[in-house]
């Protein structure tokens, strides 16, 4: 995959780059060159942030290009794109951590209920138990962390979006001028 001055990743063509497409032939959507929408890894959804972010602080530095402009636009909108797939896997990974605890509690508050029958343990004294139990001090740690994760990133899709919105108005501005 080879990306553009923008930071856009495009797939290589499937078939010989020579080859023309034929309109008369079945072709399949797949293979032809259009840009990868998919989330791709962490990486390069990175990098298109950070362009989008270089892009932002260059307007903000100087007179933008109106003609450019829609391109950035673009760019932060396949960005936005790219962003939406990893924040559903960054919250279903957060809100597994949450079953995930609810059941490592029950099960620990079984174990402690079914192994302790000679002493009579309260309640609250039970509950104790499970909180200070390492795995679920892990599992919430890992939790935690899953959410932190999941709010950055959503942060940074409102950011991207407002950007968006702002490059697309100054793009508009070279037809008010005119």
């Amino acid at each position: 995959m080879a990306s553009d001055s923008w930071g856009v990743v495009r797939p290589s063509k499937q078939k010989n780059d020579s080859e023309d497409v034929d309109p008369e032939k079945d072709t399949d959507p797949s293979e032809l060159d259009s840009p990868d929408l998919s989330m791709g890894d962490l990486s390069e959804i990175e990098a298109a942030i950070e362009s989008c972010f270089k892009e932002m602080h260059n307007a903000s530095l100087q007179k933008y290009d109106a003609d450019k402009a829609d391109r950035t636009a673009a760019l932060f909108l396949i960005t936005q794109m790219r962003l939406s797939s990893l924040i559903e896997d960054v919250e279903m990974k957060a809100k597994n951590a949450k079953n995930e605890i609810t059941r490592i509690e029950a099960e620990k508050y079984f174990e402690y209920k079914t192994n302790n029958t000679d002493k009579k343990i309260t309640e609250n004294m039970l509950l104790n138990y499970i909180a200070k139990d390492s795995e679920i001090i892990k599992t919430k740690k890992e939790c935690v962390q899953y959410e932190a994760n999941y709010k950055k990133w959503t942060y940074i899709l409102g950011t991207l979006k407002d950007g968006h919105i702002y490059f697309r108005n100054l793009g508009k501005n070279k037809n008010w001028s005119e």
